[in-house]
């Protein structure tokens, strides 16, 4: 049998042996890519003068060293590309990481006071919340300081004066009984004089 080795293994060794066999198996699908990647570019760079040449009428010699130097020039530009792609992506997952890692009291002082952080859509509701409920405030503070300033130009003998042309109105308001009479219909009567 082919897998014979793996009966002399105990348990731990042999899931070792799969995971490395696994991570072996995509890293070299990777590898693969790359490498076809590049002779891609390899065939593009030597096809490049030619064509340069041929339809646009430009004077690229077509020699071993020119070719040789733009192939070094295309697998250059694709290794700076893959390095750049490389670092993208680990500090993606660095920020993902460290999203989840909880900050101390002290340094989100800090934090809060020197940068500020993009808000959430809920964030933002809550801003415009709080920004109506202060123009209200403001509002009634206005309110308020008309209302004291009208107070303030009033002579001081004016309340008494306000009182006593309140109290006229409210004894000019009261009926003499609490019986009201109920108002007469004339339409009804003018109907019984008509049948008459």
């Amino acid at each position: 049998m082919a897998f014979e080795f793996l009966s002399n293994l105990d348990t731990t060794t042999a899931f070792l042996l799969l995971i490395i066999f696994i991570l072996f198996v995509v890293s070299m699908k990777k590898v693969f890519s790359i490498l076809l990647n590049a002779v891609w570019i390899v065939i593009a760079a030597i096809v490049f003068p030619v064509v340069m040449n041929r339809f646009f009428g430009f004077d690229i010699p077509i020699d071993r060293d020119s070719m040789f130097s733009f192939i070094l020039l295309g697998l250059s530009v694709y290794f700076v590309y893959l390095v750049g792609k490389s670092i993208y992506r680990v500090l993606g997952i660095a920020e993902k990481a460290a999203k989840k890692v909880p900050v101390p009291h002290g340094e989100k002082k800090v934090k809060e006071k020197g940068e500020k952080e993009e808000p959430d859509k809920r964030d933002k509701k809550k801003e415009k919340e709080l920004e109506e409920r202060e123009k209200e405030l403001q509002k009634k503070e206005q309110q308020i300081r008309f209302a004291s300033a009208i107070q303030k130009k009033r002579r001081l003998g004016s309340w008494e004066k306000d009182y006593a042309e309140l109290e006229e109105s409210k004894e000019k308001a009261k009926p003499s009984s609490h019986i009201t009479p109920l108002p007469v219909i004339e339409h009804k009567k003018k109907k019984k004089r008509e049948e008459d």
